[in-house]
């Protein structure tokens, strides 16, 4: 299993980390992995929270907690771009990068 098909971050060995971390896996799925491939095949466009949630079907409370366990493992990063949403306001625009943290 690779570390983007990881379905949780584990913070450390301990054992109730673990069992906490495997609890979630008949919920979670292969969330983190299709949130990525969606992100990554959008290239240098990226995807935003909210296309993510348009695009699965999921609200943001399903989406926002697995985009940023990617972020946190250095998966995807801020562009430093923005897109506006339906409503105006500006969206961080997400992309992946490469092992060093550099844009792919």
């Amino acid at each position: 299993m690779s570390l983007i098909d990881r379905n949780a971050v584990i913070r450390g060995k301990h054992q109730n980390s673990v069992a906490a971390a495997n609890s979630f896996l008949p919920k979670s799925g292969g969330w983190r992995r299709k949130i990525y491939d969606y992100i990554a095949r959008q290239g240098f466009d990226g995807a935003t929270d909210q296309e993510l949630q348009e695009y699965f079907g999921k609200s943001g409370d399903t989406i926002r907690p697995t985009r940023k366990t990617l972020q946190k493992d250095g998966f995807i990063i801020d562009s430093g771009r923005t897109r506006k949403n339906a409503a105006g306001n500006d969206c961080t625009i997400w992309v992946t990068t490469d092992n060093d943290g550099r844009l792919l």
